[in-house]
């Protein structure tokens, strides 16, 4: 009779005490639990039950005879900016670059950018690229970095992406403030630029804060700022593909003027795009007022940005059909 009470109170605790199986799910809580490491790659975890669990890297293994990514690794720390070095096979771009996406792990996206061939990317060899971002990661810890082979076609079969999942370090806290410019409802409705809302956000320190602007003007409004009526267009987020980057210099000789009789103008942003922006820059005289419009409204919030041009492939653009 004694055995009874003793059998009752061992079933209570068995069933109050979680056990291994129900509380360990993955590669990261079989190593938390103090579990054993397998020497291989990518590394595994053994349970006590005998349960084997492999560290996620992604597609990297699946994805080694197309492109390879040296930095970062597989679940290393990433801070802002985001450096990417690796080889892609020439395939892999289309006019020397291909599209680079940031998500959390709930898979809302943080940051779009590029990659840039650092050779002839004409070839089915190797070919090494490299790509800087700046990001905001908010609250989230951990996400994917998406490698996406370029796909001019838009066709579905072509398509494909290298996923590497990533932590996020924020141990930087510098910061900048910046300011944009977008559309408002009746902007968009009327094709006018007569009351855009303007937004202020901070960033990550960066010593390209124009470059990070334009950016963050290309991406589009956050859900926040979109309550307060910011808008944007699918041509002005298209124009973030094409996007090569801003330079800024304290005196410019004028383009349309010949050196020799030529103005020297100041304070100039030159924006540089790829030459499939034409479709967009250089179209129907609304379609090119919008775009321009949001982009040097942007640009002027910086007091040393008077005048803006626009250049495509690194040189100055200046035969508008409108």
């Amino acid at each position: 009779m004694k055995k009874f009470p003793l059998l009752l109170i061992t079933l209570i605790l068995a069933a109050c005490t979680p056990s291994e199986r129900t509380t360990i799910e993955n590669f990261d809580d079989c190593v938390a639990a103090g579990n054993p490491i397998m020497e291989s790659y990518p590394q595994q975890c053994r349970t006590k039950d005998g349960r084997l669990f492999r560290e996620d890297i992604g597609d990297e293994m699946e994805k080694k005879d197309l492109i390879r990514v040296d930095l970062p690794r597989p679940n290393q720390a990433i801070s802002s900016p985001v450096t990417i070095e690796g080889e892609a096979r020439g395939y892999w771009f289309f006019e020397a670059t291909f599209p680079i996406v940031l998500e959390d792990d709930q898979g809302d996206i943080l940051a779009t950018h590029y990659a840039t061939a650092q050779g002839e990317w004409m070839t089915e060899d190797f070919v090494p690229f490299t790509s800087e971002f700046d990001v905001i990661f908010g609250d989230a810890t951990k996400g994917n970095l998406i490698l996406k082979k370029n796909n001019p076609s838009d066709l579905p079969e072509n398509d494909d992406e290298l996923r590497i999942p990533v932590t996020f370090d924020k141990s930087s806290a510098e910061t900048s403030l910046i300011t944009l410019s977008f559309y408002s409802e009746d902007d968009l409705s009327n094709a006018m630029f007569d009351s855009p809302v303007t937004v202020t956000r901070t960033i990550p320190k960066t010593a390209k804060v124009a470059e990070a602007t334009l950016l963050a003007l290309f991406n589009g409004p956050t859900e926040e700022e979109e309550l307060e009526g910011a808008r944007s267009s699918e041509d002005l987020e298209k124009l973030g593909e094409y996007y090569l980057g801003i330079n800024i210099h304290a005196e410019y000789q004028d383009p349309l003027n010949p050196p020799t009789n030529g103005k020297i103008i100041e304070n100039v942003a030159i924006v540089n795009f790829r030459s499939e922006a034409l479709s967009i820059l250089n179209s129907a005289a609304a379609r090119q007022f919008m775009v321009k419009s949001a982009i040097e409204e942007t640009l002027r919030h910086f007091p040393t940005i008077t005048h803006i041009l626009y250049a495509i492939d690194g040189e100055v653009f200046d035969e508008w059909d409108a």
